[in-house]
């Protein structure tokens, strides 16, 4: 099961996906970098009538309204989390030394049965079920 769904009230940054305006969720200093900001990394999968999951560039998975194409919340999978690298590739957690940040997350597949396949850093694969509401 996803752990944890994060959900937002209002987006800031946007990217665009086939010409329809998405709204990206940054909070206020939640990822600060010296590199290029979160963006989609071309991985959109359908979930409902209602609802979008998207792989972003940061290796998040963020939740899409498709009515108003707004990014409402974030998909926490269990043992899976955000690192933030310096300029020589180390891990750090000095905000001040931040140069970019990868997540565990490899790839995403969306099974038939609505379920996400995901290829953990690691090398191991983990299921994980989404709520009925996204189903």
């Amino acid at each position: 099961m996803v752990s944890e769904i994060r959900l937002f009230n209002s987006g800031r940054p946007y990217f665009i996906i086939h010409e329809v305006l998405v709204e990206i969720l940054t909070e206020e200093g939640e990822y600060p970098s010296e590199e290029d900001e979160d963006s989609l990394k071309y991985l959109v999968f359908y979930l409902n009538n209602k609802y979008l999951v998207v792989f972003t560039r940061y290796h998040r998975l963020l939740l899409i309204e498709r009515e108003t194409m707004r990014c409402i919340g974030e998909l926490l999978t269990e043992g899976c989390s955000i690192n933030a690298y310096d300029k020589s590739g180390k891990l750090t957690t000095n905000p001040a030394g931040i140069f970019d940040y990868e997540g565990e997350i490899l790839d995403v597949k969306l099974t038939k049965s609505h379920e996400l396949l995901i290829r953990h850093i690691s090398g191991s694969m983990k299921w994980y079920e989404l709520p009925d509401w996204l189903s």
